[in-house]
């Protein structure tokens, strides 16, 4: 697998390049966005680049079958998903290649959203195998964040492996309780 190190700046100037496509391409605040991406350094960027951008982001898992993604992509009223050139052809809606920002210039500074404005959309099955929508603001979401690691005493040097999937409500933490911090995320 490629190994690929980003420092803060490279990630937020990849996010910010991210994100000046999404508006763009018309994304309004507080719409949602489909990230359909493997695990790893696209995922991060594609997740700040729609908050970066003022959107919510909608995980959706490479291993979801088609049907699931549609349903999914008309509950949650999502026009873009966010993908590479491997997933761009079995993704519904408008898709957005996460590379095609080499060109972009980045936005200067990040679109302002309410503390109650949707962060993101984790679905999950229920009881019936239909996907149901849970969501979260970004009030509620850094409360968690920060609580967890005032308790654990968490700081720039801590470290996490990132285990969780994208579309696993604990990856949550994974990418922003160290990035809150300025501590180090281990994608495998």
């Amino acid at each position: 697998a490629e190994q690929t190190t980003l420092s803060y700046g490279e990630l937020a100037y990849r996010a910010r390049q991210l994100a000046a496509l999404l508006i763009k391409q018309g994304l309004k605040p507080e719409e949602p966005v489909a990230v359909t991406l493997p695990r790893g350094v696209d995922q991060a960027c594609a997740v700040l680049g729609i908050l970066a951008a003022g959107g919510c982001y909608v995980p959706i898992g490479t291993h979801q079958p088609l049907a699931r993604q549609q349903r999914i992509h008309a509950t949650a009223g999502i026009r873009f998903t966010l993908t590479d050139t491997l997933n761009r052809d079995a993704v519904p809606g408008q898709a957005i290649d996460i590379h095609d920002i080499k060109d972009i210039l980045p936005l200067n500074s990040t679109v302002t959203v309410s503390p109650k404005s949707p962060a993101y959309i984790i679905f999950t099955s229920g009881s019936t195998g239909e996907p149901k929508g849970v969501e979260m603001a970004h009030q509620a979401t850094a409360n968690t964040v920060d609580d967890i690691n005032r308790r654990y005493g968490m700081h720039a040097d801590s470290r996490v492996l990132a285990v969780s999937a994208l579309d696993f409500d604990l990856s949550v933490y994974d990418l922003f309780g160290m990035l809150s911090v300025g501590g180090a995320i281990v994608m495998v």
